[in-house]
């Protein structure tokens, strides 16, 4: 002690040296590899995804699923869907047996739906087949009988 005084010690978080303690370095290289690590998930989810008609693996009968269901189609929101379900309610009250859209187009009827859409959405969609009536008046849709 040449002036008196007791010779000056290192910070607290720092050891003796005046370098960072382990616990710090510890603490950086975490977060380092947390981030390098975590990159590619963020990458992976905030990647979109196209669905194309190749890729298309369910399809979507308009004559049966609810507006939910019809939202997962390219272009149709909830309010286009449930215009769907109610042009589907109104034609089902019209004519007792036969199916309110039987091709795509048949969708046209619906407010909202042009045929820019029908384009898009038409992959993705199937219909019942159509068999026609004993008295060739009506088309019927085939009945399941439970197994």
């Amino acid at each position: 002690m040449p002036n008196g005084r007791a010779p000056a010690s290192p910070p607290p978080d720092q050891g003796p040296s005046g370098t960072p303690h382990r616990t710090d370095r510890a603490i950086v290289l975490i977060i380092v590899v947390w981030t390098i690590a975590i990159t590619p998930i963020v990458s992976i989810l905030t990647t979109p995804v196209q669905v194309t008609t190749q890729t298309a693996a369910i399809t979507i009968d308009p004559n049966l699923a609810p507006w939910w269901e019809l939202t997962a189609l390219p272009r149709i929101g909830e309010k286009i869907a449930r215009e769907v379900t109610a042009q589907r309610q109104k034609d089902k009250d019209q004519s007792n047996q036969r199916p309110a859209f039987n091709t795509p187009t048949d969708l046209q009827r619906v407010r909202g739906i042009g045929q820019k859409t029908i384009r898009r959405i038409a992959p993705f969609l199937h219909f019942p087949p159509i068999i026609p009536s004993e008295d060739n008046r009506t088309p019927q849709i085939p009945s399941q009988s439970p197994s």
